[in-house]
């Protein structure tokens, strides 16, 4: 007898693609897992257009148990206020980091706040206030049986090169390690399937970890990857523990069009375009 149902639906609520008509896409990240345990808003894209989607869907949202973000950027966390709104008995969770200010460098061009914006600070005092925010300052936490969040300590290896710089508690300017990237871990009793948001950390790093504390073997992995600019070397490393892994994969937002492109040519029939629209059932 199961301790727990299996199956988990997710569906895409905000990303840079739509799958279906008469839904909308930006810039930003959205989905909804539902399960018999818990059902959890994984990131909140840049405003309410997650809700629209979702109504157009025929997806009800106010049975949400856990809004989780990934990371402290804006189009993750800028429909947090009109989330904690629609899904009134909702518990908001964040890493400790996530609220820091964050920007892009990118040479030649007008350095940028990319952080959350102040409606969504906002709405992270006022949740505190109510009891309805949880701060997450550990690399393995599980939110129920069948589902861990992970992050990694350090984050990645940065490039030369890396754009993301955040604030640290003296209000000085240091690259960005994204300590506060959460993944979500979602087990089954004989497979699992790894959700991210953005990948900033280095998806290979984050799969890796996963790996290390998942009781089953990663079979879907699903998200963003921020892959879209990467170079030959990272793109091999990335692919080769997939394939590795035999994972179906669905990837969408910042993995680009370029990313895509280069990735299907490394995993092929293993690789699928994530979109708004997307309804996906997994028997893990």
């Amino acid at each position: 007898m199961r301790d727990y149902m299996a199956l988990y639906r997710i569906s895409i609520l905000a990303d840079n693609f739509v799958k279906k008509p008469d839904l909308k896409a930006e810039h930003g990240f959205s989905c909804l897992i539902q399960s018999d345990r818990k059902n959890i808003l994984f990131d909140t894209g840049t405003d309410d257009l997650f809700i629209k989607n979702a109504a157009t869907m025929n997806i009800e949202l106010y049975g949400i148990d856990n809004i989780v973000l990934s990371h402290g950027h804006y189009d993750h966390t800028g429909g947090v206020d009109a989330a904690l709104t629609i899904a009134p008995r909702s518990i908001l969770i964040a890493h400790q980091a996530a609220r820091l200010p964050k920007f892009n460098y990118t040479p030649g061009k007008p350095v940028r706040y990319i952080g959350m914006p102040e409606k969504t600070i906002r709405a992270l005092d006022h949740a505190a206030e109510e009891q309805r925010l949880v701060i997450v300052n550990q690399t393995e936490w599980q939110l129920c049986n069948g589902m861990k969040l992970l992050s990694l300590p350090e984050g990645s290896n940065l490039s030369p090169q890396w754009p993301f710089y955040r604030e640290n508690l003296n209000g000085e300017k240091i690259k960005d390690k994204f300590e506060d990237e959460l993944s979500l871990l979602l087990e089954g009793e004989n497979t699992a399937c790894l959700i991210s948001g953005c990948s900033h950390c280095g998806l290979h790093h984050i799969i890796e970890k996963a790996t290390q504390i998942s009781s089953k073997p990663i079979k879907y992995v699903l998200g963003g990857t921020h892959l879209d600019d990467a170079n030959d070397a990272l793109l091999e490393q990335t692919t080769d523990i997939l394939v590795r892994l035999g994972a179906s994969c669905f990837f969408g937002h910042c993995t680009g069009m370029n990313g895509y492109a280069r990735l299907q040519t490394r995993l092929g029939n293993l690789l699928a375009p994530l979109g708004v629209g997307n309804e996906i059932d997994f028997d893990l």
